[in-house]
């Protein structure tokens, strides 16, 4: 019985399995409905539909509720049963395009691009919407880390857009080209420098065909002009092609830029424009700042209504060294165009786009030394010393404030030795102390584990290290190749047994003599993880031999001292005293009972 029973529980825990991994290759489509009028107040319905055979039991039904139940509060939900089918139909309402965009973030986990114009001008009249995700990208939440394999992969099914009441065709990427009227311009060209200190200046030229100058005549350069308000200067070319239309902006500050961007670009505050610091690229000795810029072309069209060809350029006249540029797609920023002589270049076609340009400066740093020093019962110190140049004064400066930014409490000190500086950060305490400090100074790779076996009194007990170094992070790019080595003292604290390193590409065991380490070794890219065993005194071993020797002693010299003053009392010497008794045997006849008593009999007189 109890087999049978253990093979029904078997096959009945297959089949509840099966109902969400049986079904790998089953897809379930999104259907979506974008409703928006032309402030981009609307919504987004999107409706996941699932076979209700596929799902025939309350058990298999309440998982798939449970699934869904993680909806995130961006977007609300409901369910509904028809045609045999279980549907699920989540909404997402907006009050605008930036509400909109917000909401989606929350739901994607990053940014997305997108476009939206509803514009009336002499260039372009009509509405283009623009997508880089589908509605599929929305429900990635549904599938991170389920209690169960969900058993179905989403892909975009029937998708529309309804715009003022008005039903518009799009793919599965929402993509909206309505034109009603057009005036097509070849090329818009942007060029950017910086100066550094939030000064920038900026140039926009527009080549315009020549059927678009004949059309437009005098209005063309009537709204050119209104649109280049507080030009620093403007200025017509003339060729048998066509007309080259440039405006200069000099030494405006950033929000200004947005601001002439906005105008020549004929957008409501949709340029994006922004300078700040990238943590997560910065470093204790590089830099690292970017300029964003989302550009929105969509108020202009090339012939067709097609894509217009869009030239960017970025020079930096500042002390700062730029990086590779890139360009934002489908969630992801990606590397896009080129840099050479402090400028970056970039082409391509579109409605707009959405750019990073990062600057910065790397400081020469010629090695990192890491010491870990022992003081004992389970302590230590973790001290890392950062070596620059004799004349990288800036460099250790730097350093020191972008560690103190992490940790205002760290103990950093600055030194000097006939070839450098040294920026040195340490700190003490347990195995689970530092841990927390090296994570926090380094990245949740980072971990120092401590682990001590004793048994009873035993004097010394067995101890073992466990320290995950991941730095390789400071050593890319001009900082690749840099020595990172790695240093025990043990201070006598502890007497190592065995110490091991696995590297990236190599692995090696670390020569130890009397106990101790007599050499640093190096680390393959500042990365690694450091095994080393060793035994320690054991505290409580220790104190239990040490009492017992103060006992053993203790009783001697009382011994001594009573024998001392009984020998005074019966006018004999101590050691006579003393020989009386180590010579006493037992005598023939004597029973062993007998010879216990004479002995006594001896000590009592003591």
């Amino acid at each position: 019985m109890k087999k049978i029973g253990a093979c029904l529980l078997l096959i009945g825990s297959f089949l509840v399995l099966s109902l969400f991994t049986g079904c790998q290759a089953r897809t379930v489509t999104v259907d979506t409905v974008l409703t928006v009028d032309s402030s981009w107040s609307g919504s987004r319905v999107m409706t996941v539909a699932f076979s209700a055979a596929d799902y025939p039991d309350e058990q298999s039904r309440a998982a798939l509720d449970g699934m869904m139940a993680r909806c995130p509060s961006a977007m609300t939900y409901g369910k509904q049963e028809k045609d045999s089918q279980i549907q699920y139909i989540f909404t997402l309402e907006f009050t605008s395009h930036e509400d909109y965009q917000k909401k989606l973030e929350a739901l994607m986990g990053s940014a997305p691009y997108g476009v939206f114009s509803h514009t009336d001008s002499i260039f372009f009249k009509g509405t283009r919407i623009y997508e880089d995700f589908d509605s599929a990208a929305l429900f990635a939440w549904m599938l991170e880390e389920p209690e169960e394999k969900p058993g179905f992969s989403l892909q975009c099914g029937k998708t529309s857009v309804v715009l003022d009441g008005k039903a518009l065709p799009t793919p599965d990427r929402i993509t909206v080209n309505q034109v009603e009227e057009l005036q097509p311009v070849d090329e818009i060209s942007i060029s950017t420098v910086s100066y550094g200190r939030g000064v920038y200046d900026r140039t926009f030229s527009f080549y315009i065909p020549k059927s678009t100058v004949l059309a437009l005549g005098n209005d063309l350069v009537t709204y050119m002009n209104a649109r280049s308000e507080g030009a620093d200067s403007v200025d017509w070319q003339e060729f048998p092609s066509g007309n080259i239309y440039t405006a200069a902006f000099r030494g405006v500050s950033l929000e200004r830029l947005e601001e002439i961007t906005d105008l020549l670009m004929n957008t409501d505050a949709c340029s994006q424009i922004s300078y700040a610091a990238q943590q997560d690229a910065e470093t204790y000795f590089s830099k690292r700042a970017a300029f964003e810029e989302t550009l929105d072309l969509s108020a202009y069209g090339g012939e067709d209504g097609g894509e217009i060809k869009i030239s960017y350029e970025y020079e930096n006249k500042s002390s700062l060294e730029l990086f590779t540029p890139q360009r934002y797609q489908e969630g992801q920023w990606e590397s896009f165009g080129a840099v050479g002589e402090n400028t970056v270049r970039m082409e391509t076609t579109g409605t707009g786009m959405k750019i990073r340009i990062t600057d910065g400066w790397d400081y020469p740093v010629d090695e990192a030394r890491i010491t870990l020093i022992c003081l004992g019962n389970g302590n230590y110190t973790r001290q890392i010393d950062f070596l620059f140049p004799k004349d990288g004064k800036e460099g250790a400066k730097y350093a020191q404030e972008m560690l103190k930014k992490k940790d205002a409490g760290l103990e950093i000190t600055q030194l000097e030795d006939e070839e450098h500086l040294v920026c040195r950060v340490s700190f003490s305490g347990t195995a689970e102390e530092i841990s927390e400090k090296v994570k926090m100074l380094f990245g949740p790779g980072n971990s120092f584990s401590y682990q001590s076996q004793g048994q009873g009194v035993d004097l010394n007990q067995e101890v073992s290290i466990i320290d995950n170094i991941q730095m390789g992070r400071l050593f890319q790019g001009e900082h690749q190749g840099v020595p990172v080595t790695y240093t025990v003292q043990t201070n006598g604290k502890e007497s190592l047994t065995s110490l091991h390193y696995e590297g990236e590409s190599r692995n090696r065991d670390i020569k130890i003599v009397n106990g101790s380490v007599i050499e640093s070794f190096q680390l393959d890219g500042g990365n690694g993880r450091v095994v080393y065993n060793g035994t320690e005194p054991r505290f409580w071993g220790v104190v239990f031999y040490f009492t017992i020797a103060v006992l053993v002693v203790a009783g001697v010299v009382t011994l001594i001292v009573f024998l001392r003053r009984r020998a005074i009392r019966e006018g004999k010497s101590t050691k006579g005293v003393l020989s009386q008794l180590a010579e006493k045997k037992e005598l023939p006849g004597e029973t062993p009972e007998e010879a216990r008593e004479s002995v006594e009999d001896i000590l009592s007189k003591l």
